[in-house]
């Protein structure tokens, strides 16, 4: 029941003296990093490894920029909070060639229909942090 309404520091405001528990943070994307490094040294040679490894880095990088920029206040990773999951917005947009761009375009642009009447606010991450969290949605936001 931890995670039933997903991560409870998500949920509450980000001053004062209440903050939540981080149940989704980066500690289980991190955990899960390790496991798949593991997964990939045991299987592949070296030119594999270092590749396996610089995917789960990216994987990291972007999970925590969703998070400092409070993407996921309203997009679970996984689920629905109030925008779409992290996931679905992925998986959407795996066969669209320009999915990069458009996302990243998205971000800062904002927009409202696409995914349903409540409206996602343009938002003010930097052109550099909008690519990395594209890139990642663009390649399937694995956790």
């Amino acid at each position: 029941a931890r995670n039933h309404h997903g991560n409870l520091a998500e949920q509450q405001r980000l001053v004062g003296p209440q903050r939540g528990v981080d149940t989704l943070g980066l500690s289980a994307v991190r955990a899960q990093a390790q496991s798949a490094r593991a997964r990939a040294s045991a299987s592949a040679g070296p030119g594999a490894k270092a590749q396996a490894q610089a995917q789960v880095q990216a994987q990291v990088q972007a999970v925590a920029l969703a998070q400092q920029h409070h993407c996921t206040a309203c997009h679970g990773i996984e689920s629905k909070i109030v925008g779409a999951g992290l996931s679905e917005i992925a998986a959407r947009y795996a066969t669209r060639a320009d999915a990069e761009s458009y996302l990243a375009g998205k971000f800062k642009v904002g927009g409202q229909g696409v995914w349903g009447v409540i409206q996602m606010p343009a938002q003010t991450l930097s052109d550099i942090d909008a690519k990395i969290i594209a890139q990642w949605l663009a390649t399937g936001a694995r956790p």
